[in-house]
């Protein structure tokens, strides 16, 4: 996220029906797609705390490609940079290039 959520200024009112469909068209085309661009980076910030998961798949650290299965219910998503570390011996780890994401049914 770049900063802060928007606030709403020079909001249309009917109280000043000179400017009411400037400060519309203001609202509607620039400032709410602002707040809405912002408020979705706040949702995804969110959603990255839910990538902590424990897998029971029993992998030897090496290249090649791997497959672990995690919790449902997490927000990886395809292309994401993941770590990968041993409980027993977390300073042995391995840094994933690529993730898929695939679903069991």
């Amino acid at each position: 996220m770049t900063g802060p959520i928007p606030q709403l200024v020079n909001v249309p009112s009917t109280s000043d029906p000179e400017n009411f469909a400037a400060e519309a068209d203001n609202l509607f085309g620039t400032q709410l797609p602002a707040v809405i661009d912002a408020m979705n980076d706040v949702v995804v910030a969110l959603n990255n705390l839910s990538t902590t998961s424990t897998s029971v798949t029993s992998n030897t650290i090496g290249t090649g490609s791997k497959a672990f299965t995690v919790q449902t219910g997490k927000s990886y998503f395809p292309g994401q940079s993941l770590t990968i570390a041993r409980t027993s011996a977390p300073t042995q780890s391995a840094s994933v290039w690529r993730a898929v994401a695939q679903a069991k049914v």
